[in-house]
């Protein structure tokens, strides 16, 4: 099957986003974030030159309608996926049908007090860092 374009993601984007969803895919495992998992989120959203607002928009339209499932699991994933794996649960998902993917959107609608628990935290440590100086 032939993606059309609005569900194909050229390869310079697909590099820029994979540790964006990398990081945020953590938020969607079965355990809670550590300090240094939120420091390290909020370090590739920064550098990947992510305000707040479009980090969560990323986080709720790009990464929820895919992972959210993995925290209505009685055995969902503990530890976290790889670049890779990411990747390829990204691309699949982009491959269902309009219908497909705008189901699973509404369904992690429901499911984003799961998943945004530890959004306060990452957006005051995103603007702590847009508030620093730049490192020389």
């Amino acid at each position: 099957m032939r993606l059309s374009a609005d569900r194909r993601m050229a390869a310079p984007r697909l590099a820029h986003r994979l540790p964006v969803w990398t990081a945020l895919a953590e938020l969607f495992l079965d355990t809670a974030p550590d300090e240094a998992s939120l420091d390290r989120i909020a370090e590739t959203l920064h550098r990947a030159g992510l305000d707040a607002a479009s980090a969560r928009a990323v986080l709720r339209t790009e990464l929820a309608p895919v992972f959210y499932t993995n925290l209505l699991s009685p055995a969902g994933a503990w530890t976290a996926w790889s670049e890779a794996e990411v990747g390829r649960l990204m691309q699949a998902h982009r491959a269902r049908s309009r219908l497909a993917r705008a189901v699973a959107a509404w369904q992690a609608r429901a499911a984003r007090p799961l998943y945004e628990d530890q959004w306060p935290a990452i957006a005051a440590r995103l603007a702590a860092l847009a508030a620093s100086p730049p490192l020389r």
